[in-house]
């Protein structure tokens, strides 16, 4: 007998605990590997990226009065290309 909706997987879940510096530790995982998540309805998923190594930085500038610069200037269709590129690589 075959349950409608049953693909015959079966997951193992464990319990991991948040510590006060809000880190998880899961023995499976290797360090420096990068995750997204997603928290929605009590659930939270990870799902693994892959790191990039080219993350442009850009650190803004505190004028004096109170207003911020950016160092480099970038056209729209940069901008625009960058968060396509970030877009379509997840």
């Amino acid at each position: 007998m075959k349950h409608a909706g049953f693909d015959g997987k079966f997951f193992d879940m464990k319990t991991a605990i948040v510590d006060d510096k809000h880190r998880i530790r899961i023995p499976d995982l290797k360090p420096g590997q990068v995750f997204v998540y997603e928290i929605a309805d009590d659930a939270v998923k990870l799902t693994p990226v892959k790191a990039e190594e080219n993350i442009p930085i850009v650190n803004p500038i505190k004028q004096p009065d109170g207003s911020y610069h950016w160092p480099v200037d970038l056209s729209r269709e940069e901008i625009s290309a960058a968060i396509r590129a970030d877009r379509d690589s997840r």
